[in-house]
């Protein structure tokens, strides 16, 4: 795999009229070339002309990572059945983005039909495989042909020969009804019988020059792929294809044109011919020193199938092929070979083969088994049959298992006597599957292709190597940047009525695939109160616009005629209660912007004139019922968003100037009756969806910011008059279109239902209005087929009161009384402030109950983005889990900012939710004072003023009851809480630790202290310092476990100081082995699920600290971080390596996010901790140098203006670090290690820190010092 740097000393390549000699070495666009004998410019002329030959590929240069997630498409045989193979396996389609069903054949005998027993193999199996993918979000292909299908070899030459042969008509059109019957997403093509049937090598068609061009079957593969598309333009389209040239130029490249994906069977590289090398069947890069694998060959290396007529070392004429090899091959312009020129497609096209099987190269071949025949070549064998012969496979070393013995040969192979082993297997292991999907990625590939789905072992949650995993496909698909859970495919899925699997995303409603009105494109859409529905398109023929008049009538619009109204593009369209109409368009020549002005009549539209009022593209409008304009686009020249605002003014609309808000594409607006906008556009670069919310003031708009919220393009927007807003998109990938559900308008923000979209229906250009109740949708299908659909939005969206008081005190709460137990779905912003020295949260069946509504779910996220979806039991946080949803939550001292919580209730379910904070003092008077007040006088009443007192009383109560046994929770058991609070005297909560004793769990020395720390005075607070004592040692593999408490300093400099601590640990050794630690639970990755480190606590001089640790895959290597103070967001950072240097051992950087709790404010500080590569062998200064400075860098990209620090062991002196990126150097004048340098140290951006010299005299075997650091919060 090359790179620049590695050939920095070869010479760029120059014109020199005597050309360059055999051996010469030189660099062109990218790719370095060795001559092979005379030379002149590299990529002219034919290789038997031309010396060049491609030697590496810098890919720094030529390729660019791939944008999307990773395409993980797996085959899945029909013939598995029989082994009891479960087609219906969840975990399975969870772990591939696409399913291909193989195979579905053609008759050899009627040309054009399907072979009737494959059609029998596939319906067995297709209902399990599509409901099961679907409702995974697994697109199902059906695969056409295999190697076996000599009827598709037959056809596809016959339709070479012949393009006009009705043969080619007959089979698109089963084909297009097979998958149309089914609910297929697409096809592929599996041309790959280029063999002779009764295996005559010398009817082999492999082997083909270039220069002959493509076989006809190769060509009439390509019609056919044409012909399909046309008629299936919304299904996908790929084909698989043979990896090397050998069989590669039988194809046509001229077929990428109308396949969505061309995938690589880089597979069989080795061992399925007679004449293969023994040898790596799938190696990810070029192997340079073939002879290596010379001793394990069946006798002598052997001769290839053809030749380039002269060759004289079967080693170079017959090698070991690669990945890189292929993919060279297919897509890099400067490829040759003896057979001529490579294919030069697009690299963005292709996707890579992964074998979940191996070749045994002790044995030949058994019985295939789909044909029966035995294949020439080398025993083929499953990745599970290896897994229950050699338990270690998934590690074995290089991917190969080799077994000593005395085999007797193959029967093709002539050598005489026995073979050295009695098993040589090669294969691919779940570490060279997920290497190759990385390089794929990183040069911009689609993914992987995977040869077959029955083949590998499912395990459920474990996905990587080190936890026991040993399943190929789930560590492809964790490393692919897909999510662990997809949207299902609705609109195909459950056509039949079928119900999804429980955690898949649905949402609660959606569109659906929608009713045909007319034929047109780029249509738009609006609704009014009234459920009057006026809708505008262009005319597919011309640059003509048209417009219908309809009404909503039950779930359907009954449409007027369409009626043409002008010439234009790109129409967009508003209507008010009251039938005022405002339509505006661009120009069908030039970029120029027009309105019309309108009103409805009957099922027509009295229109006034046509008026120019800017230049641009891609306009978009809106209307308040009072005529208050709001419009956008896109400017002409240049990828800016631009407003204005305006009034209707009779036939004519009055409009402010134009005003530049953003830059980016596709803009779509909206607007309440009060002036609230809500805009969505496209990213100018890249395929994301971003929003604004503003807010009309006079002709101008007031804007918040821009905040992502999905991946799409071609975003349309709607929103209701109390902020409930409705999106929909389409795809990026392919022509689906995507409904992001509804959110609520919350100040500048959006608060979505849902965190991912919904797949509704498939087309494109979609557009969204809505009313108070109802959602219209319109969009295109197919090229001129215009689709409306209507949603009812949710019935009951908000009913939280929220009451402000003095003190931080804040009252929030939602309940059923005033919906009647309908289904609810709300979302609610509380916002806290500072000082508040408890929050707390209850969710219940009514207020007077601690039973939880079955059925409900609540979530809550902190300011900072905690998200508090597990049970928690810590020092200073208790969370109460029913499933997934919280049951109760008590925080002391709250971050500051906006709490998130999202609420759902099925209909007929009772529930009261409260989320509040305790008044900082006077806790009744401000409690009463508040409930009392005007702004309590709402729809929603609030508790009465005493039973709220009694509430902050008595709601830890009901969480000790729910901790003990929720139905034999009493009144009497909350009782002693009343004592919790001295009505009017302004008393601080203090909290008899006899109420902690019988829960189980729940030990005095931790959750007591929760609310017993609150006892000092606002005066005692004034007058004490916070002080954070940071602490850095290298522990040198664990073995200075028991020093800790002597490095952990329990004395404040000052006796009033709050002290906190916290640890930075490097070399810990394995800290879960330890019984020192309790309460262990693992770190789990949000994206994948898998363990990415331990979250654990230790008592350290009396005080627990709670620890993030990280156990590195190299045993010494494992780090953490400790502190004594309840952390925030924790996490694993992945450390970025360098071009030129890689560490030997994975050195990822422990975080940890900490608010710093002071008088008058909580500081958030994120603490990270380091481990460098030390210098030694051929690890440079420079190299380590480097490594660290691109981690600083990652950090202070992340960070951004928050404060961090960075401790640990940097293995290079202060001097030899130099200046760092975003930060500064703090260290002292006392080595930390045993070599007389300093070593342990901080990088930070945080002011005020100061070194304090180490610990004195701590008896340890490590060969560092532990360093020290403080800072004051100010």
């Amino acid at each position: 795999m090359g790179l620049s740097n590695e050939y920095s000393d070869v010479p760029d390549w120059v014109e020199k009229p005597e050309g360059y000699k055999t051996g010469e070495m030189v660099k062109y666009e990218g790719n370095v070339f060795i001559a092979a004998f005379w030379a002149s410019k590299p990529g002219e002329g034919e290789p038997s002309e031309n010396g060049w030959r491609l030697h590496d590929e810098l890919y720094d240069v030529t390729s660019r990572p791939a944008a999307e997630p990773a395409k993980i498409i797996g085959y899945i045989p029909t013939w598995r059945k029989e082994e009891g193979f479960d087609y219906a396996n969840v975990e399975m389609y969870r772990n591939i983005t696409h399913g291909i069903v193989s195979f579905l054949m053609f008759s050899e005998t009627d040309l054009g039909e399907f072979e009737s027993k494959s059609v029998d193999d596939v319906n067995a199996i297709l209902s399990d495989v599509l409901l099961t993918g679907h409702v995974c979000g697994t697109h199902i292909l059906i695969a056409l042909g295999g190697a076996v299908d000599y009827g598709f070899l037959y056809l596809m030459e016959r339709i070479g020969k012949n393009p006009d042969d009705p043969v080619l008509e007959k089979a698109v059109k089963n084909v297009v009804d097979f998958v149309k019957k089914h609910g297929l997403d697409g096809v592929d093509l599996d041309l790959e019988c280029w063999w002779d049937k009764n295996n005559d090598a010398n009817k082999d068609r492999g082997g083909r020059f270039k220069s002959d061009g493509p076989h006809p079957a190769g060509k009439g593969l390509t019609e056919f792929a044409k012909q399909l598309k046309q008629a299936m333009p919304d299904k996908i389209i790929s084909a698989a294809l043979f990896a090397t040239s050998w069989y590669g130029n039988c194809y046509d490249p001229g077929l990428v044109e109308y396949v969505d994906w061309l995938g690589l069977m880089t597979y069989d590289l080795t061992g399925s011919w007679n004449q293969s090398p023994v040898g790596p069947q799938t190696a990810l890069l070029k192997i340079r020193k073939q002879e290596e694998y010379a001793k394990e060959q069946q006798g002598e290396w052997p001769a290839n199938r053809k030749s380039s007529g002269n060759a004289t070392d079967p080693m170079s004429d017959n090698p070991i092929l690669s990945v890189e090899d292929s993919l060279w091959y297919w897509t890099n312009p400067f490829f040759t070979n003896w057979q001529g020129k490579g294919q030069n497609l697009k690299r963005n096209k292709i996707a890579a083969g992964v074998p979940i099987y191996g070749y045994d190269f002790a044995y030949g071949k058994e019985p295939d088994d789909l044909s029966g025949q035995i294949a020439p070549g080398y025993k083929s064998i499953r990745y599970k049959d290896i897994l229950s012969q050699f338990p270690d496979a998934p590690t074995a070393a290089n991917a190969n298992i080799k077994v000593p013995g005395n085999t007797s040969r193959p029967p093709f192979v002539s050598a005489p006597g026995t073979y050295l082993y009695t098993h040589n297997i090669y294969f691919e292991t779940p570490k060279t599957a997920t290497d190759k999907l990385n390089f794929l990625k990183s040069v911009g590939a689609q993914g992987v292709i995977i040869w077959e789905l029955s083949n590998d072992v499912w395990e459920g949650g474990k996905r990587d190597v080190r936890e026991g995993g040993k399943s190929v496909i789930q560590a492809l698909y964790q490393n692919s940047g897909n999510p662990t859970t997809r949207v299902a495919l609705l609109s195909k899925a459950l056509e039949d009525g079928s119900s999804v699997e429980e955690g898949s995303i649905v949402g609660d409603g959606n569109f659906g695939k929608g009713d045909r009105y007319d034929t047109g494109i780029k249509p738009d859409i609006a609704l009014n109160d009234g459920n009057v529905v006026v809708e505008v398109h262009q005319s597919q023929a011309a640059n003509t616009l048209w417009y219908h008049v309809g009404r909503v009538e039950d779930d359907k619009i009954n449409w007027g005629g369409s009626i043409k109204y002008d010439k234009g593009v790109q129409p967009s369209v508003a209507i008010t209660n009251d039938g005022l109409v405002v339509e505006v368009h661009k120009s069908e020549n030039f970029d120029t912007l027009y309105y019309h002005v309108g009103r409805v009549d009957g099922d027509k539209i009295n229109w006034g004139g046509s008026h120019k009022y800017d230049k641009g593209v891609q306009p978009s409008v809106a209307i308040t019922n009072d005529g208050l304009v709001v419009e956008v686009h896109k400017s002409e020249n240049f990828d800016t968003l631009y407003y204005h605002v305006g009034r209707v003014d009779g036939d004519k609309i009055n409009w402010g100037g134009s005003h530049k808000y953003d830059k980016g594409v596709q803009p779509s607006v909206a607007i309440t009756n009060d002036g609230l906008v809500v805009e969505v556009h496209k990213s100018e670069n890249f395929d994301t969806l971003y929003y604004h919310v503003g807010r009309v003031d006079g002709d101008k708009i007031n804007w918040g910011k821009s905040h992502k919220y999905d991946d799409g393009v071609q975003p349309s927007v709607a929103i209701t008059n109390d902020g409930l807003v409705v999106e929909v998109h389409k795809s990026q990938s392919h022509d689906t279109l995507w409904y992001h559900g509804t959110g609520q308008v919350n100040n500048n923000t959006i608060d979505w239902d849902n965190e991912k979209s919904q797949n509704y229906s498939d087309g494109k250009v979609p557009k969204v209005a809505c009313n108070g109740q109802l959602a219209v949708e319109t969009h295109n299908e197919g090229s001129d087929k215009l689709l409306c659909s209507v949603l009812t939005l949710p019935a009951f969206r908000s009913n939280w009161i929220e009451l402000h008081g003095d003190n931080s005190y804040c009252y929030c709460a939602c309940n059923s009384a005033t919906d009647n137990k309908q289904r609810h779905a709300s979302n609610k912003t509380m916002n806290v402030k500072a000082g508040a020295p408890y929050l707390y949260a209850v969710l219940t069946k009514d207020d007077d109950s601690i039973d939880f509504p079955t059925g409900a779910v609540m979530t809550i996220e902190g300011p900072d983005g905690t998200k508090y979806d597990r049970d928690i039991q810590e020092e200073n946080q208790l969370v109460i889990m029913s499933g997934s949803s919280v049951r109760c939550l008590i925080v002391q001292d709250p971050k500051p900012g906006d709490w998130k919580m999202t609420m759902t209730v099925p209909e007929g379910v009772g529930f009261y939710c409260e989320c509040n904070t305790v008044p900082s003092k006077d806790v009744y008077d401000t409690i009463t004072e508040t409930l009392n007040s005007p702004q309590a006088n709402t729809d929603l009443q609030p508790r009465n003023p005493v039973a709220a007192v009694l509430a902050v009383v008595g709601f830890i109560g009901i969480a000790i009851a729910m901790m003990i046994k929720p139905t034999e929770a009493s009144e009497s058991q909350l009782q002693p809480m009343l004592g919790l609070v001295q009505a009017g005297t302004g008393a601080s909560l203090e909290v008899s630790e006899s109420l902690y004793g019988d829960a189980p769990g729940m030990g005095v020395s931790s959750n007591a202290s929760v609310l017993a720390q609150s006892s000092r005075t606002a005066e005692q607070r004034e007058n004490t310092r916070t002080v954070v004592r940071f602490t850095t040692w290298n522990m040198q593999g664990g073995r200075n476990l028991p020093y800790l408490n002597q490095v952990v300093q329990r004395s404040p400099a000052q006796l009033n100081d709050n002290l906190i601590q916290i640890l930075a640990l490097q070399e810990t050794g394995h800290l879960s082995d330890s019984t020192n630690f309790v309460n262990d639970r693992p770190l789990l990755d949000p994206n994948t699920g898998g363990i990415m480190g331990h979250t654990l606590n230790r008592l350290m001089n009396d005080n627990f600290m709670e620890f993030l640790y990280w156990e590195n895959n190299w045993a010494q290597g494992g780090m953490a971080l400790a502190s004594n103070i309840h952390r925030g967001s924790v996490g694993i950072l992945p450390a970025v390596n360098v071009n030129n240097f890689i560490p030997r051992n994975t050195r990822n950087l422990p975080w940890a996010t900490v608010n710093i709790p002071s008088n008058n404010q909580n500081t958030r500080l994120t603490v990270y901790t380091i481990h460098a590569p030390p210098v030694f062998g051929d690890v440079t200064e420079d190299h380590v140098r480097q490594w660290v400075t691109a981690q600083i860098n990652q950090i202070t990209q992340l960070e951004g203006n928050n404060r961090w620090i960075l401790l640990g062991d940097f293995n290079l002196t202060p001097e030899q670090l130099g200046n760092v990126p975003g930060g500064y150097v703090v260290h002292g004048d006392r080595a930390t290690h045993q070599s007389g340098n300093i070593l342990d140290y901080a990088v930070t951006n945080v002011q005020g820190l100061i070194r304090l010299a180490p610990p004195d005299n701590v008896p340890s075997a490590s060969d560092h010092y532990p360093a020290v650091f403080e800072w004051e919060q100010p």
